[in-house]
């Protein structure tokens, strides 16, 4: 998966009606953008998703002028 132009990666549910993505996804989405070096944040609608470990919220580096 190329990530070269992608800064930042943010994970969540769809809502209204609540719809949850596939498990695998996510933790495929994961592994791209951490071997790429692109922060993930996944939004609290993952909570039940991931019910063993805590929600990544990470955020990416704050650019200079």
């Amino acid at each position: 998966m190329q990530l070269d132009c992608i800064s930042w990666i943010i994970l969540g549910a769809r809502t209204n009606p609540l719809k949850l993505p596939e498990r695998q996804w996510v933790e495929d989405i994961e592994r791209a953008a951490d071997a790429a070096g692109v922060p993930v944040f996944e939004k609290a609608s993952l909570t039940t998703l991931f019910p063993e470990r805590q929600l990544r919220q990470e955020y990416p580096e704050k650019r200079t002028k």
